[in-house]
């Protein structure tokens, strides 16, 4: 059965196949020309990545997507667990404060801990003066600037993803069934490892996978933890050697890893939707505890929100008041109106196409149709450096704002995509039906009965495009145009010149913006008689 608006014509269905197949090859194009690039350098800078630089951005790559992959998932499981199962007071308010991380980028909470925790920053030098020690060698104290300080820190940040996926999954799950491992003798920790923990892996998985992707993607962090990542290697080499050859061939290589975290998302996705019960589930009625028990559930939450949220904020706040002039600045306002005019361009690109494929989805695709959209949409797991690459050097639109727009709409296209999908079900087939039997054409039913019903996800995937759009560091490095700058490049280019407090008024600027797509999924989370 159709899932609602369903052309009758030949010339809609045309259309939407059309802009499918636009977006495939959107999507696509940048990767076939790395390719062709990558394999057309020779084998002179494959040699050299192979024997000198590869070991170690390989070494560099695995382990810290280990470290910030366990323990996001450490973190998010536990307090999806904790925030679903359990009742105690400020659970209503901590559900949705836990999200807050998801406001900073990970390069600024990077250069901020980064400065907070070396031996020259204030933690340190605190205890020096207290304890009286005069060197190095007096005491110990772990290196910010390693692998594993990069792993923690944007941990911390990206357990969000996890821990909205791990909740929604416990909410759908029957609390029968922990309640029938109670009754045969297990404890609540083995209930929740042996069968609840069991039945939300699928979609814990999707979660981690997100966190793997975005810790991927990253360039700032990497650079300030002085972490040498694959992503930053393709930087490095290119903008720093000017080596494009061991630069297209590296981003080859990155291309192939997200590539098989989107195999494995899906796969896990899959995984999900086959093992969700179509039965209906009872309300999900957590367990009110008190005392002890209370106050560590509490403090499960309120420490995550303190090291990725808190900390970071009261920072920026303290280094903003002492230079309040970085505000009058006129080239910050200048970068925050080319931010805005960047992310609103992709917002309205990515909110049009998300549309066509959603709706070349809906009825009847066939299996070439389902290919296209697939290929659509795979976008947001390729770096910014790759589509840097790929848009940049074959196709001529450096320095451009269009490239610019073309690399971000490639990647954001999904996150569109997957909010106008999701929205779309409301419009149910009787719908759709009525209003052609009222006489409605195809494109009238559309518009006067599907968009009203998908304002809001309309507006909800806007939103968030423009947040990530305002935020994106990767591809703007590589793409803007010459004396172009967006506040996350201002940003960078402060942090990295140690301008810490000069950074400040962007850093600012970027997470309240990034607020509101965070108060968004507040309101869904905390929303009366939503499980999910």
């Amino acid at each position: 059965m159709s899932l609602g608006f369903a052309p009758s014509t030949a010339l809609p269905r045309r259309i939407l196949t059309a802009g499918a197949i636009f977006c495939a090859l959107l999507a696509s194009l940048p990767l076939i020309a790395l390719a062709v690039l990558g394999v057309s350098q020779g084998t002179g800078d494959w040699t050299r990545l192979l024997t000198s630089l590869l070991p170690t951005y390989l070494s560099d790559t695995l382990l810290l997507l280990a470290i910030v992959g366990s323990l996001a998932a450490i973190i998010g499981v536990s307090l999806g667990w904790i925030l679903a199962t359990y009742d105690f007071p400020g659970r209503s308010i901590l559900q949705w404060l836990v999200l807050l991380p998801l406001a900073l980028p990970g390069y600024v909470v990077a250069f901020i801990y980064v400065e907070l925790l070396s031996y020259a920053g204030p933690l340190q030098t605190g205890l020096r003066a207290a304890m009286d020690w005069k060197r190095p060698d007096d005491y110990m104290f772990p290196e910010i600037r390693s692998v594993t300080g990069a792993g923690v820190v944007l941990a911390f940040i990206l357990y969000p993803y996890v821990y909205l996926a791990a909740r929604s999954a416990f909410l759908r799950q029957s609390q029968s069934q922990v309640h029938a491992a109670r009754m045969l003798g297990k404890s609540s920790l083995g209930a929740f490892l042996s069968v609840a923990l069991p039945i939300a892996m699928p979609g814990i998985a999707v979660g981690i996978l997100f966190v793997l992707l975005e810790t991927l993607n990253d360039i700032g962090a990497a650079q300030f933890f002085g972490v040498q990542t694959v992503t930053y290697g393709v930087y490095t080499l290119w903008l720093g050697e000017g080596n494009l050859g061991a630069a297209t061939q590296l981003a080859l290589l990155l291309c192939v890893m997200a590539m098989g975290f989107v195999m494995l998302e899906r796969r896990a996705y899959k995984s999900g939707q086959r093992y969700r019960t179509t039965a209906r589930v009872p309300p999900h009625v957590p367990s009110q505890i008190y005392g002890w028990r209370a106050a560590a559930a509490a403090t499960a939450a309120i420490v995550p929100i303190a090291i990725g949220f808190a900390i970071p904020l009261a920072k920026l706040a303290a280094d903003a008041w002492r230079r309040p002039e970085r505000f009058m600045d006129s080239g910050l306002w200048l970068a925050l109106s080319h931010s805005v005019e960047l992310a609103v361009i992709v917002s309205f690109a990515t909110i049009l196409l998300g549309l066509i494929l959603v709706y070349a989805k809906r009825g009847t695709p066939s299996k070439i149709q389902r290919s296209f959209i697939w290929f659509g949409t795979f976008g947001y797991a390729v770096p910014g450096t790759v589509l840097g690459i790929g848009l940049l050097l074959p196709f001529g639109i450096s320095g451009s704002l269009a490239g610019l727009a073309i690399a971000l709409l490639v990647r954001f296209l999904t996150l569109s995509f997957r909010t106008l999908d999701s929205g779309a079900k409301r419009v149910t087939p009787n719908l759709d039906a009525a209003a052609r039997t009222l006489g409605r054409t195809a494109f009238g039913s559309f518009l006067s009965v599907h968009l009203p019903l998908l304002r809001p996800a309309l507006f909800a995937a806007a939103i968030m495009v423009f947040v990530d759009t305002m935020k994106e560091l990767p591809a703007t490095l590589l793409m803007r145009p010459f004396d172009f700058d967006t506040l996350a490049t201002r940003l960078f280019e402060y942090a990295s010149l140690a301008q810490l407090e000069d950074a400040s008024a962007p850093a600012l600027i970027i997470v309240l913006t990034g607020l509101l797509p965070v108060y968004l999924l507040s309101r869904q989370i905390i929303a009366p008689g939503r499980q999910d």
